[in-house]
């Protein structure tokens, strides 16, 4: 596995961060100021070369 670090949410973050609680839990609104670029840290996670996790860490 290979952690990625990133100032910005990433197309591939947010793709798993709306299956997972857009679609899954239904929960809205998602995406918030804090996936504005700079305003936190975005981590996202591969395996096997394709992206399998995310989170995002701010104060």
């Amino acid at each position: 596995m290979e952690i990625r670090e990133y100032d910005m949410m990433t197309d591939e973050a947010r793709g798993i961060r709306t299956a997972a609680f857009v679609v899954e839990k239904d929960y809205r609104p998602e995406f918030d100021e804090w996936d504005e670029p700079g305003r936190a840290t975005h981590l996202l996670a591969f395996g096997n070369g394709r992206a399998v996790a995310t989170c995002r860490l701010y104060p």
